[in-house]
């Protein structure tokens, strides 16, 4: 085998399946494009950002729909910051949804998703986003604490990853960001 088409190969397998971080509020546009654009792929149609409503997923919708994606903006508790984010999107010439989602309430969440998949189609590009943080002495947290953190921030991913990455495999195309 040639070792440039190997690494090559390499280099395409990392793009398509690495898992970015964004830090300090800052969107970097170049994995974004890279991930959306990458190797001729049809274009990127439809996103679902969750926790979209303010700071880093808010800059990740608003820059998905400035390269001509339509959102799906999604908010838990701050309604009017997310349908502001709706409004940012639909000014860029992109069509935006809100949607409810608390990923905490895993039933509730593959439901509502299953939902939205059915009405929209599947998204092209899904960004796990939301969490929450319970910031403090561990010795000192307690064990609700403990427990909102994890069925917000592991079991909340899989709940919106699960139904929608069954489509992307059935579609054999699509991108799952996720940020930590």
């Amino acid at each position: 085998m040639n070792i440039g088409k190997f690494f090559a190969n390499v280099v395409v397998f990392f793009f398509e399946n690495m898992f970015l971080m964004f830090c300090n509020s800052v969107v970097n546009r170049c994995y974004l494009y890279i991930l959306i654009f990458y190797k001729g792929i049809k274009k990127m149609t439809l996103a679902l950002v969750t926790g979209s409503s303010r700071g880093i997923g808010r800059a990740i919708a608003v820059e998905l729909a400035n390269s001509g994606i339509d959102v799906v903006v999604t908010y838990n508790s701050d309604q009017q910051a997310a349908e502001r984010v709706v409004e940012d999107v639909k000014k860029l010439g992109v069509t935006a949804q809100l949607l409810k989602l608390d990923i905490s309430n895993g039933q509730e969440t593959e439901q509502i998703i299953t939902e939205m998949i059915k009405e929209r189609g599947c998204p092209d590009i899904l960004v796990n986003n939301a969490g929450i943080t319970r910031d403090g002495l561990f010795a000192m947290m307690s064990s609700d604490s403990w427990q909102a953190v994890i069925d917000t921030n592991l079991s909340g991913f899989y709940s919106v990853t699960r139904p929608i990455v069954r489509q992307m495999i059935r579609k054999r195309a699509g991108r799952i960001i996720n940020l930590t």
